[in-house]
């Protein structure tokens, strides 16, 4: 619309009169040479530097028509915010002016294009809330490993192997003693039943020795086999809770 606003400013300033505006003595025909330097850079699409043109035309004129043509350069210019606020001026000291619904219609389409091109409202932060209002957060402990269940269950079965074969050495060495004590007690001469009860008694110690060392060693392997399941297994759990004075941390262990 070069030409609307143009004719439009033309227009105002051949019906000053009309308008009701009085300009000062001596600036008619500065403000008509500033109009003239404004409509070359308007034409020439200088559209920022004939918004300042013609707003010193309007400063010395004191025409509200003049008004419009800086709204308009300034909206050519992409400068929407100074063109709203020019249209608003321009309808406000002439609402009836013939361009008055133009000038309406341009200040809407812009109002709409600065409301779209706003950052949307981000909702309020909890910086801000007291340390009480915050939920607390706790960090669980994490289940131990599945190798450190497997090592600590391995260590129970074999210690418990252990044990029970321990129990039949300790049976076989009370065997065994009950025979040394027979063969010990007897005063009469070796029988053919007291030579197999020597021999059952050396055969019970023998399966006591060859038991208790084995029972030993599956016991010792249990309880190592259960201490490395614990060291795979062990872990920190830290506890975060949020008090009135801040961050408390609390240290656990898994056991």
């Amino acid at each position: 619309m070069r030409r609307p606003a143009a004719l439009a400013l033309a227009l105002v300033l051949l019906a000053a009169g009309a308008a009701g505006a009085q300009p000062r003595a001596g600036s008619t025909a500065e403000a008509e040479k500033r109009f003239q330097q404004a409509e070359a850079l308007y034409k020439r699409g200088e559209y920022l530097a004939a918004a300042a043109e013609y707003q010193a035309a309007y400063d010395l004129s004191g025409l509200p028509g003049l008004l419009y043509n800086v709204a308009q350069s300034y909206r050519l210019g992409g400068e929407k915010e100074k063109a709203v606020a020019a249209y608003r001026l321009f309808l406000e000291k002439a609402p009836d002016h013939q361009l008055a619904t133009v000038a309406r219609g341009h200040l809407e389409a812009l109002e709409r294009d600065l409301a779209a091109a706003r950052p949307p409202v981000e909702p309020p932060s909890n910086e801000n809330q007291p340390p009480a209002a915050r939920p607390a957060v706790v960090a669980q402990a994490p289940e131990p490993p599945p190798r450190a269940r497997a090592l600590k269950v391995a260590g129970l079965i074999s210690a418990g192997v252990g044990l029970v074969t321990l129990g039949a050495a300790l049976h076989y060495g009370i065997e065994a003693k009950k025979a040394s004590d027979a063969i010990s007690e007897n005063d009469e001469a070796w029988s053919g039943s007291l030579l197999d009860r020597y021999d059952e008694g050396q055969s019970a110690e023998t399966r006591m020795f060859v038991l208790s060392g084995v029972g030993a060693a599956a016991l010792a392997a249990g309880g190592v086999l259960y201490y490395l399941g614990w060291r795979a297994g062990h872990a920190v759990d830290a506890s975060v809770a949020v008090s009135d004075g801040g961050g408390a941390v609390t240290l656990g262990g898994v056991w």
